[in-house]
């Protein structure tokens, strides 16, 4: 039984690690690049924030 598990686990192993693609290296300089990206974005959404907000207090000002 153990011989026919690893004649099994033998002829599988091939094809297991023909299924696993390699990832493409990402360079330090992408990532940077991608953060940078993503603080800018997060500034932009916050200053969208307060803009919202002083609008929706101007909108219930004059409602009350």
């Amino acid at each position: 039984m153990r011989r026919l598990l690893l004649l099994v686990l033998l002829l599988l192993s091939p094809a297991l690690l023909a299924a696993v693609e390699t990832a493409l290296r990402i360079s330090d300089r992408e990532i940077i690049e991608g953060l940078a990206d993503i603080k800018r974005l997060d500034a932009e959404i916050k200053a969208i924030r307060v803009e919202l907000r002083t609008e929706i207090r101007g909108v219930l000002r004059v409602l009350h």
